[in-house]
């Protein structure tokens, strides 16, 4: 399998209707940033094993998971992935609803535009410690 396409550009984003993804490449002993979200959040462990480290959990209780498999996060919980090989790369996807307000029935019309969707990521989604705004990404890059 080529995976290259997917850690040329990093982080990959799609909005399709009112529903956020995010393609997260991990490399070998690679880990992504700790951050938090706002709403519960499921994320899709498409390839590889990799090390969920969850708020006020000590290093050698973190859970091992390997794909393909669905981890589900609650809201405001901290929470990190690391890629646990020394050899292989891990792909996360990060999957949620756009939320166009503080409450859980406050999900985003369907028909949202990208712009649109992009400035409600970043106000309601995401809490991200040490990592770039999401207005930053261009979005998913066209093949």
């Amino acid at each position: 399998m080529d995976l290259d396409k997917y850690f040329r550009y990093g982080n990959l984003v799609e909005f399709v209707d009112n529903v956020f993804v995010k393609l997260v490449p991990l490399m070998p002993e690679q880990s992504q940033p700790t951050h938090a979200h706002h709403f519960d959040h499921i994320t899709l462990l498409a390839i590889g094993t990799v090390k969920l480290r969850r708020e006020d959990q000590k290093e050698e209780d973190a859970e091992v998971i390997k794909a393909p498999n669905l981890i589900v996060t609650k809201a405001g919980k901290m929470h990190q992935f690391t890629n646990v090989s020394t050899t292989d790369p891990a792909i996360l996807c990060c999957i949620h609803a756009i939320r166009n307000g503080d409450g859980v029935e406050d999900v985003a019309e369907q028909d949202i535009s990208r712009e649109e969707a992009i400035k409600l990521i970043n106000t309601y989604t995401m809490d991200i410690k040490n990592s770039p705004n999401l207005s930053l990404i261009s979005g998913a890059v066209d093949e």
